[in-house]
């Protein structure tokens, strides 16, 4: 079930904590928001939004930008979002992560 990370398993908070701490040591100046729904990520503007699981070690990303793009980073399975209207127009998809090894692999976001 999606959640906010106050409510999510240790195993979905440690996932979000590595994501936020990999893309700091890319030097991106990254800012997380723990927000009631989700993780807002940001470096001068959102890019990115992190919701958790109650269960398991599991997050669900979704990203600003295209999903054309996104899609030449390998070993990721993005779900193109589907069109839409207004500011969520602009979000091009989500991808999963479920391990550690995948959020250490992970480009840059923005």
């Amino acid at each position: 079930m999606p959640c906010n990370h106050k409510h999510a398993c240790t195993d979905s908070k440690e996932l979000c904590d590595r994501l936020f701490e990999t893309l700091n040591q890319e030097a991106m100046g990254t800012h997380r928001r723990q927000g009631d729904h989700y993780c807002e990520l940001w470096s001068g503007r959102k890019y990115a939004y992190v919701s958790h699981s109650k269960r398991k070690a599991h997050l669900n990303i979704w990203f600003l930008g295209s999903a054309d793009e996104a899609k030449k980073f390998e070993g990721l399975r993005i779900k193109p979002r589907k069109a839409t209207s207004g500011t969520w127009n602009d979000w091009g998809g989500s991808f999963t992560v479920g391990d550690i090894q995948q959020v250490k692999g992970l480009p840059a976001l923005p």
